[in-house]
């Protein structure tokens, strides 16, 4: 199976390494634009039509993207923190996820019956939502998507 690359260069369906996180990081800090200018209230009016409230809304996200990149990160990050149980499910499904490509999808025996990687993701994924519905993960996200939504 070959794998693609991405537009940024890195291989889709590979592990990402630091150094690579590193890059996008550095990237995507250097494509910010001056917060000043991101929260600038004065900048903004009525737009006159709903094509031109369109456009405004592209240009806007084109020219923003990295500040809003870290405006959704840093309310992911305060959601995580202040919900105990939606921190405990995330941690839960990156150790799994992370010990099931550790062992490169080796079966695993449980009670005398082998779980291949397939079903050990199906479990990962089945335990994983009843987790994240209790931790509140839907409301976090339109949260999130509601106060991006207020700028």
């Amino acid at each position: 199976m070959s794998e693609e690359e991405s537009e940024s260069g890195v291989q889709i369906g590979a592990v990402p390494t630091i150094e690579q996180g590193k890059q996008w990081l550095d990237a995507a800090r250097s494509g910010s634009r001056p917060w000043r200018d991101f929260v600038a209230i004065s900048k903004v009016s009525k737009p006159k039509s709903l094509g031109d409230a369109s456009k405004r809304f592209v240009a806007n996200v084109r020219k923003f993207r990295s500040n809003y990149l870290f405006v959704f990160a840093g309310l992911a990050v305060y959601c995580v923190l202040t919900s105990p149980l939606l921190l405990f499910g995330l941690i839960f499904v990156l150790f799994a996820m992370w010990y099931i490509f550790r062992n490169d999808g080796k079966p695993v025996s449980i009670a005398g019956r082998e779980f291949g990687a397939k079903e050990q993701y199906t479990f990962v994924g089945l335990v994983s939502v009843p987790l994240f519905i209790v931790g509140g993960a839907g409301s976090a996200v339109f949260w999130i998507i509601g106060e991006r939504g207020l700028h």
